[in-house]
């Protein structure tokens, strides 16, 4: 998760920078199904995906939560 942190102007431009300011546990599945065929001289494919993801934020400073983030349980 990418976070700007404040910046006093008075230091000039180019001090903006992000961060990597939060630890994130990332979980999931992917999967890919296809068929391929013919029927004398018509070829054919018919394809399917999917997946299955669950994203957690397992930390994160105060400073973010300020910004009017909550923190989920």
């Amino acid at each position: 998760m990418l976070y700007e942190p404040a910046y006093a102007a008075v230091l000039g431009e180019g001090g903006y920078s992000f961060q990597n300011v939060a630890a994130m546990n990332n979980k999931g599945i992917e999967f890919n199904l296809t068929w391929r065929d013919n029927v004398k001289e018509f070829n054919y494919e018919i394809s399917f995906n999917g997946a299955l993801n669950r994203n957690r934020i397992t930390q994160l400073p105060e400073q973010v939560l300020h910004l009017g983030l909550r923190k989920r349980r």
